[in-house]
């Protein structure tokens, strides 16, 4: 079907509206989730898989956690603006320590520290915490 326009004599292929286009979209997907071999079998319609596309959570995610909250406890009144993971380094006898360089800001003042913790890595009992403020 085709509809002509009043301002141009340009004839335009039928389009329907946004939302007729969103529940055509949506009715696909629930037929792909229905699909028992389809990659979307077992989701819901509204939301597509996203397993696939997520990224893994890094093994230091959680010393990342620490090490956000010993800048915190050092620099109270400031935010955690960024925070980069510097490396892990093993110490022997079962130690390792992890590196951070966080970015803080405390009104117009914005200084980066690095939180270095070393733990235990059969028990990861957190040994020693280091927090050192760098230019």
């Amino acid at each position: 079907m085709e509809i002509r326009s009043n301002h141009t004599s340009h004839r335009h292929a039928y389009r329907p509206p946004k939302l007729a286009r969103w529940f055509f979209c949506l009715a696909a997907a629930a037929a792909l989730a229905a699909c028992p071999g389809s990659a979307w079998a077992g989701t819901q319609a509204a939301t597509p898989p996203t397993a696939p596309y997520s990224k893994p959570i890094p093994p230091y995610a959680k010393w990342g956690k620490l090490a956000v909250q010993q800048a915190q406890r050092c620099y109270p009144r400031a935010q955690v603006v960024d925070y980069l993971h510097l490396g892990r380094s093993e110490q022997g006898h079962g130690r390792a320590e992890e590196a951070f360089r966080l970015w803080l800001r405390e009104g117009k003042q914005e200084w980066g520290v690095v939180v270095r913790l070393q733990f235990n890595v059969q028990t990861e009992a957190l040994l020693r915490v280091r927090c050192e403020r760098v230019p």
